[in-house]
C-alpha cells in the first residue's frame, strides 16, 4: 500500500500533463499536495483520477474554456475531504486550488472581467459544495456525488 499511492500519484500526474500540459499538471498537483493532510486511501485515487475526464475532453473538443470545471472539480475535491477534518479548513483548502486557478488564468491575459466573474462563481461552488456536504451522509459516495455535481455547475456556469 505504501508504494502503491506515490506510484498512482506520478501516473496522475503524468497523464495530466500528457493531456494538459503545465496549468492542469500545476493545479493537479497543488491540489495532490492540499490533500496530504488527509488520510489517503486508493478509493480517493480513484475519485481524483475522474477529475482526468475533463482533460479527455479538452483534448477531444479542443475547447480551452473546460479547464474551469476541472479547476473546479479540484476544488471541491479538496474542499469536501479537507473539510472532514474541520470545516473551514476545508473551505480554504478549497479556496487555495481556486487561487492557483485565478493565478493561471490571470497569466493567460484573461480580462478583469472575466477573472472576477470565476473567482465569485468559484468560491460560490466551493462554499454550496461544503453546504451539501454538512447535510449528506459521510460517505465516499456522497462526497463523490457531490464534487461531481459542483464540476458539472462549473461547466453550466461557463455560460456565462
Amino acid at each position: 500500500m505504501v508504494v502503491i499511492i506515490p506510484f498512482l500519484t506520478i501516473v496522475l500526474m503524468s497523464i495530466c500533463h500528457f493531456l494538459g500540459g503545465h496549468p492542469w499538471t500545476f493545479l493537479f498537483s497543488i491540489a495532490l499536495v492540499s490533500l496530504g493532510f488527509t488520510n489517503l486511501n486508493i478509493k480517493q485515487f480513484g475519485l481524483r483520477g475522474c477529475s482526468l475526464i475533463w482533460l479527455v475532453m479538452y483534448r477531444v473538443s479542443g475547447q480551452r474554456e473546460l479547464f474551469f470545471p476541472f479547476a473546479m472539480f479540484l476544488a471541491t475535491y479538496v474542499a469536501v475531504f479537507l473539510s472532514v477534518r474541520h470545516f473551514w479548513m476545508g473551505f480554504f483548502g478549497g479556496l487555495v486550488v481556486v487561487w492557483c486557478f485565478i493565478a493561471i488564468r490571470f497569466y493567460q491575459f484573461a480580462t478583469f472581467r472575466v477573472l472576477v466573474i470565476e473567482l465569485i462563481v468559484a468560491t460560490a461552488i466551493v462554499a454550496c459544495s461544503l453546504i451539501a456536504k454538512s447535510f449528506a451522509p459521510k460517505t465516499l459516495a456522497s462526497f463523490a456525488c457531490i464534487v461531481a455535481i459542483a464540476s458539472l455547475v462549473a461547466y453550466c456556469c461557463l455560460a456565462i
